[in-house]
């Protein structure tokens, strides 16, 4: 049996100081400011640190890692509950041959965050 879960997007952007692609699941407090400031560590003024319930809630993440231009990105669409995971489901898209583009280096990325699970979390793309 699958349900889906509910999710809330944190934040979703295309630059960020995060040139490796990485997929992580939070569960607590300190690991989420290291994130977002890691994430934020090339912007001035840094945004505030959005206050999550980790009791209650979880954050999951997906980065690109760096591309040599714009027109890509990546989103998480969808995260299902199974009886012993979680599926998150990743969306990655890139720039076709006539599209324009910028020429800067961009590091797509997707933050959310959603009820907490003990369970495995699997993501697929």
């Amino acid at each position: 049996m699958s349900i889906e879960k509910k999710f809330e997007t944190i934040e979703k952007g295309d630059y960020c100081n995060n040139t490796f692609e990485v997929r992580e699941v939070i569960r607590d407090p300190s690991r989420w400011q290291r994130l977002w400031d890691q994430t934020h560590s090339r912007v001035y003024p840094k945004p505030p640190l959005p206050a999550i319930d980790f009791k209650s809630e979880m954050i999951i993440t997906a980065y690109l890692g760096q591309r040599t231009s714009g027109g890509y990105g990546i989103e998480i669409k969808r995260i299902t509950e199974l009886d012993d995971c979680l599926e998150v489901y990743l969306e990655k898209s890139e720039p076709g041959l006539e599209d324009m583009t910028s020429s800067a280096l961009t590091q797509p990325y997707h933050i959310v965050k959603t009820a907490k699970s003990d369970k495995e979390v699997i993501f697929i793309v």
